[in-house]
């Protein structure tokens, strides 16, 4: 148990340093360091006791990166940069791929263990604890002109994706949490109390978010908050168990639950549109003065500059090297490397050509191929439904951020590859006398 605990606390407390020391960088490796270690320690138990697959999309996402080490070193030459873009701490693949899919093993055990609620308590609200303390760090930094702190130095986008992927994990814990303990749902004030705790924590973390700048942050933090609200409803739904009881539900498109989905979603955003404008409210606060919304200039210079080099090159850009791609397409274009487009899908067509699109959309196929079919194996009588829920909500998340993503980002997204190597759990353990079955199931 202590390992359970100990697992996740390391990542959050690392990732936690990070954002509060937003403008600095290398920031507690040793914690890190600690992590990985840990995570090693217990896979390396788990291996010494059951037997390791590996799911195939585990080497799709090897080749992609082999295609952009190849394409850096050929079109680059800059060893650099193939280090910064797979093993670095701020938009490392490779890094976070292994991170997520650490995660993802102390995750499976937390939901397999019996007595692993008081852990998920306690992880939760260490997270609470660890949003507090950064919140107050830096209110401590806050300029007196602008809703903005001092010494961000452009250096936005780290810590953003660092308070991104703690907000995943923090909404992964919680979606466990009301999993493992029905009674939740049967009383009121204790749904309520943790519902409050999530909301309000979900609030601190969106406030952040502007004092540092980082509009992509806010914007994966809503959706993400919206979604587990959407799920945690569905997870109490009566009507849905009975329905799943009779063998009537069909997930995860059953018609009763894209129904409670869109119902549950007003819910999620009414909450969280009245908590902020109640805090508006109450403090008097200028909300013009944000980031979001130019900082008074009525306008969003970062999204309409990313559409704009979008709408101006992305033609040029994807028709430089359409099969091969080129990872210098940027300034070979448009005599700018810094003009390089911030949307996944034409980012990877421009830089890694048709054959790494292929690549990618063959690893995003397996992906949710897999999540598919084991929620589909829990929609019988037999399966469990709230298994079958929390694998819809990796799919609804891993959906939300693969569509924002076109919108913001290119191909080192560190938020989207925790996600995908959280998410598709690319190492199973499984007891030996298993070994010659093809049971799939996807917590097995």
């Amino acid at each position: 148990m202590v390992l359970l605990f100990c697992q996740p606390a390391t990542l959050l407390l690392y990732l936690n340093r990070n954002i509060i020391n937003v403008g600095e960088f290398g920031i507690a490796l040793p914690v890190l360091a600690a992590y990985m270690g840990l995570s090693l320690l217990v896979s390396a138990f788990l291996w010494l006791n059951q037997s390791l697959f590996v799911r195939f999309h585990f080497f799709a996402f090897l080749l992609l990166m082999v295609w952009i080490a190849l394409r850096v070193i050929v079109d680059l030459g800059d060893l650099e940069h193939l280090k910064a873009i797979s093993v670095a701490t701020t938009g490392g693949m490779l890094l976070f791929y292994l991170t997520g899919s650490f995660f993802s093993i102390a995750y499976r055990d937390l939901l397999k263990a019996k007595n692993a609620t008081i852990v998920i308590k306690l992880t939760v609200l260490l997270f609470l604890g660890l949003v507090i303390l950064m919140f107050s760090s830096l209110l401590s930094r806050l300029r007196s002109d602008i809703f903005y702190i001092t010494g961000v130095d452009g250096a936005y986008q780290r810590p953003g994706n660092f308070l991104s992927i703690s907000f995943i994990i923090f909404s992964s814990l919680v979606i466990l949490l009301f999993a493992k303990d029905q009674r939740l749902f049967k009383k009121s004030l204790r749904f309520l109390f943790w519902l409050s705790i999530y909301s309000g924590t979900a609030l601190l973390a969106l406030i952040s978010t502007q004092l540092f700048g980082s509009n992509s942050a806010t914007a994966v933090i809503t959706g993400v908050y919206i979604v587990t609200v959407i799920v945690l409803f569905l997870m109490g739904n009566k009507r849905l168990r009975s329905a799943h009881s009779r063998g009537l539900l069909a997930l995860p498109m059953s018609k009763r639950t894209i129904r409670g989905a869109l119902s549950y979603s007003g819910i999620g955003i009414v909450i969280l549109l009245s908590s902020v404008c109640a805090l508006i409210q109450i403090t008097n606060f200028d909300i013009t003065t944000i980031r979001l919304l130019g900082f008074g200039s009525g306008s969003n210079r970062s999204l309409s500059s990313r559409v704009e080099i979008l709408l101006e090159t992305g033609i040029a850009q994807m028709g430089y090297a359409p099969l091969l791609g080129n990872m210098n397409v940027a300034y070979l274009t448009t005599g700018n490397a810094g003009r390089t487009l911030h949307s996944f899908f034409p980012f990877v067509l421009a830089n890694l050509g048709l054959v790494g699109l292929l690549v990618i959309i063959t690893l995003f196929t397996m992906v949710f191929r897999q999540l598919y079919r084991s929620a589909r194996r829990e929609s019988v009588p037999e399966g469990s439904l709230t298994m079958s829920l929390i694998i819809l909500y990796f799919i609804l998340i891993l959906t939300f951020l693969l569509i924002f993503s076109n919108l913001t980002v290119g191909v080192s997204w560190s938020v989207m590859w925790f996600t995908v190597g959280f998410f598709s759990q690319p190492f199973v353990f499984k007891k030996r006398r298993l070994h010659c079955e093809t049971n799939t199931a996807y917590f097995s």
